[in-house]
């Protein structure tokens, strides 16, 4: 039940993106999801938190039924060795994944570690006022409790996000997005692998087009004021091109399994490539 309530309520929180206007005979309307508003700390104008949380992909490799599988996570070790901008930007993104993936699976106590890794990394970045004693001893205090980690985790999300867009850090903001995001189609990917029968983590992963067509788009916008974007709007084109051949029939995402094998080895080597960043 409770799993159906993260269902329910993360499906809400993909993007809006043009419709398009022509489809080809035989399919309707690709129409994406609502997008999920959120007040801008700098008064009354509304911002729109422009993908999914990662809860969204997370949340679908527990109704497949797949086991925790702790080895397929960016170890909060590695946390040390990032120690430029775009390489720490980019793994907080990879390890609020994770740190989702840890919770659906209840386990609080990583949900714990992964927290401490993104406050670590985040202070580096300046975000220390995002991830205060107090915030942490809310942590502690619900380590058992799975909504309330959730809850919490989806709130240091949007946070963390309207914090650097209203700082003028719109680059960095895209960054995190972008590693939260590469990190959620690899999770969904390997889980995939275990599985007889993956269509529903497919499905799930085709409907991901939108969030890489809209990240892409704020990538491209900083690019030319910011070489960080430049390098990674490069780095998740890849993905983007194959996800863009998705189309929707009767309403749902078709994915056939060439691209999704052509998506399985781009997605493995971007998130390679963040993993491994310096």
């Amino acid at each position: 039940m409770r799993l159906k309530r993260y269902f329910t309520v993360l499906l809400s929180l993909s993007l809006i993106i043009l419709i398009f206007n022509s489809c080809k005979k035989g399919e309707k309307k690709q129409i994406p999801p609502k997008a999920n508003i959120i007040q801008s700390n700098k008064g009354p104008e509304l911002k729109v938190f422009p993908v999914p949380t990662p809860y969204e992909v997370t949340d679908v490799i527990t109704k497949a039924g797949i086991s925790f599988d702790q080895d397929i996570l960016n170890p909060i070790s590695n946390s040390k060795k990032y120690l430029t901008t775009q390489a720490q930007a980019l793994n907080i993104g990879v390890y609020g994944t994770d740190l989702s993936y840890a919770n659906v699976f209840n386990n609080g106590l990583l949900v714990r570690e992964y927290f401490d890794a993104i406050k670590s990394l985040s202070d580096e970045l300046g975000l220390t006022l995002l991830f205060t004693d107090d915030f942490l001893q809310r942590i502690d205090n619900n380590i058992n409790n799975t909504d309330s980690l959730y809850k919490i985790a989806t709130e240091s999300y949007y946070k963390t996000y309207s914090y650097l867009v209203d700082r003028g850090k719109s680059d960095v903001a895209s960054v995190v997005l972008t590693g939260s995001f590469v990190e959620a189609l690899y999770l969904a990917l390997k889980a995939a692998e275990t599985l007889k029968d993956p269509t529903i983590i497919y499905q799930k992963v085709a409907e991901q087009k939108f969030a890489s067509q809209q990240l892409v788009s704020l990538l491209d916008k900083d690019a030319s004021l910011s070489d960080m974007a430049q390098n990674v709007l490069t780095l998740i084109r890849p993905i983007d091109a194959i996800l863009r051949q998705v189309r929707y029939i009767n309403d749902k995402p078709v994915i056939n399994q060439k691209s999704i094998e052509l998506l399985r080895t781009a997605v493995y080597h971007t998130r390679q490539r963040i993993v491994n960043m310096e």
